[in-house]
């Protein structure tokens, strides 16, 4: 008998979580710019753009609160680390490949602000934190020109971003299970946004985006 009651206890509650939960895939583009607060120069306007692959999972509760978890993918425009010379005294760079790559692992607490059951729309908005990871290998062929011989050598980078904003989620019901669903969002880094040197306005160092996916989600 208790096999059975946890086991219909297990049903309940997977139903009652289900009524509110979907995932799906989104894909679109962020702006990258540097914002700060220096008093002669507070935007930089030297923005670029990434492509963008995302997949989210979200629970939607009755009171109108919902979490957000989600992961994204894109290959950054611009390093934003300072790279010492390649060659040394004495040698010469023959080629040069660089490749970049980068994920983003983004929670966000959101509130219903609209819901028409008429058009079947709902829009949320709240608060989101990631952490985003950049991956860059860097192969160069570097000759010797003293003694002529050439040398390969392979440089792997790892760096570690955390940024926090305000995220928007709207969604369409299409059927009783599919979704057309927008997620925008502005996010900053807190670490240097605030910093008044000029080193820190940078076109390489962008520390700000504004990001806007669209896709399709399944309820469960």
């Amino acid at each position: 008998m208790k096999p059975v009651l946890i086991a219909l206890s297990l049903f309940i509650s997977s139903q009652v979580f289900a009524q509110g939960f979907s995932a799906g895939l989104r894909t679109g583009a962020t702006n990258w710019f540097s914002l700060n607060a220096h008093k002669e120069k507070s935007v930089v306007t030297k923005g670029t753009f990434t492509w963008n692959k995302e997949a989210y999972a979200r629970y939607e509760t009755k009171r109108g609160l919902a979490f957000e978890f989600s992961a994204m993918q894109y290959i950054p425009n611009q390093v934003e680390w300072y790279q010492a010379p390649l060659c040394m005294a004495g040698e010469e760079l023959l080629s040069l490949n660089e490749k970049y790559n980068a994920a983003e692992f983004m929670l966000s607490v959101q509130y219903r602000i609209a819901s028409d059951n008429s058009t079947k729309l709902k829009s949320y908005l709240g608060l989101s934190f990631s952490q985003t990871r950049v991956y860059s290998t860097t192969a160069v062929t570097i000759r010797d020109i003293s003694t002529a011989s050439v040398r390969n050598e392979v440089w792997k980078y790892t760096s570690g971003l955390v940024y926090c904003g305000v995220s928007n989620f709207t969604s369409y019901q299409l059927t009783k299970h599919i979704n057309i669903v927008s997620a925008l969002s502005f996010k900053f880094d807190p670490e240097n946004i605030f910093e008044r040197s000029r080193w820190d306005i940078d076109e390489y160092s962008p520390n700000s985006n504004v990001t806007w996916n669209i896709g399709c989600g399944y309820t469960f």
